[in-house]
């Protein structure tokens, strides 16, 4: 998920995606990347892992949420495997029970998301 470095505190950060909005993460998670990278208004990607997606309900907390329609479920075993269409584009997520309806509301910790400078990936 592509987007903009808005604010920095510490290893707190502030990212704003196009198509989400901002979301809340930490500078301490994943790949280190240079604190020259890290400037506000510097391009930046966003990455979670699928199994650390949270699906919640309606009453939970808005900040990084979306909504999400599931195009495609399939059960493997020990858990459950969704394609999910997003403001971003299509995502999988990972989850122990059935998705309960067509349309979710996903969760994204900001310990579980990765961000990775757009500048540290160019070649």
């Amino acid at each position: 998920m592509r987007g903009t470095l808005l604010e920095r505190s510490g290893d707190q950060l502030r990212v704003r995606l196009p198509e989400l909005g901002e979301l809340s993460l930490r500078a301490d998670r994943g790949p280190r990347i240079a604190d020259g990278d890290l400037v506000v208004g510097a391009p930046v990607t966003v990455a979670i892992r699928s199994e650390r997606v949270e699906v919640v309900g309606a009453s939970a907390p808005t900040d990084n949420t979306m909504t999400v329609r599931v195009a495609e479920s399939a059960y493997e075993g020990a858990r459950w495997l969704h394609l999910v269409e997003t403001p971003v584009g299509t995502l999988r997520l990972e989850t122990l029970d059935a998705a309960p309806d067509q349309q979710l509301r996903l969760h994204l910790p900001p310990e579980a998301l990765f961000l990775v400078s757009d500048t540290a990936n160019a070649t």
